[in-house]
C-alpha cells in the first residue's frame, strides 16, 4: 500500500475509524479500573462484564448517532457527503439498539444456573426423537413439539 492509497483509504473511512475509537475508549477506561481475571473467574462475572460492556457501547453508539444528526459541514468531510452520514447515523442507531438491547439480557443470563441448561438439552433431544416417531398419533405430536418449542424459547 503506498502513501497516496493510504491517504485515500484514511480519506474515505475517517468518519468510521473516529465511531469504533470513540465506541472502544469507555471499554479501555472499564478494564483498566477493573482486573481482568475478575471477568474469567465465573459464569457470574463473565456474563456481568458482558452485560456492561455491551451497555457501554451501546451508550456511546447513541450518542455519536445523535451526533450525527447535526448536519455540519465537518461531518460531511469526513464522511465523503451528506447522504454517507445519514448512511453512518442509520447504522449507529441500530448498532445502538442491538448494544442496548443486549445489554440487560447478559445481566439477566448471569443468574441463570448453566448446569441446568445442559438438562434442558438432554430433555429437548428425548422430546424431538418422540416429536418423529411415526407410532404417535396426531396430538402426542403436537404436545411434544409445542413442549420442544417452548425448551427452546
Amino acid at each position: 500500500m503506498t502513501d497516496l492509497d493510504y491517504k485515500l483509504w484514511l480519506q474515505k473511512y475517517s468518519g468510521w475509524l473516529l465511531i469504533v475509537l470513540f465506541s472502544l475508549i469507555p471499554i479501555v477506561f472499564w478494564l483498566s479500573t477493573n482486573d481482568f481475571s475478575f471477568v474469567a473467574n465465573n459464569s457470574y462475572n463473565f456474563f456481568t462484564s458482558v452485560g456492561i460492556v455491551f451497555g457501554l457501547i451501546g451508550f456511546v453508539l447513541y450518542a455519536i448517532n445523535l451526533l450525527l444528526t447535526i448536519r455540519k459541514n465537518w461531518l460531511e468531510n469526513l464522511f465523503n457527503g451528506m447522504n454517507k452520514v445519514y448512511i453512518a447515523h442509520h447504522i449507529t442507531g441500530g448498532l445502538a439498539l442491538v448494544f442496548i438491547s443486549f445489554h440487560p439480557l447478559f445481566l439477566a443470563i448471569r443468574y441463570i444456573d448453566l448446569k441446568i441448561l445442559e438438562s434442558f438439552g438432554d430433555a429437548a433431544i428425548f422430546l424431538w426423537f418422540r416429536s418423529v416417531d411415526t407410532n404417535l398419533s396426531t396430538q402426542e405430536i403436537q404436545n411434544a413439539v409445542a413442549i420442544n418449542a417452548g425448551i427452546i424459547a
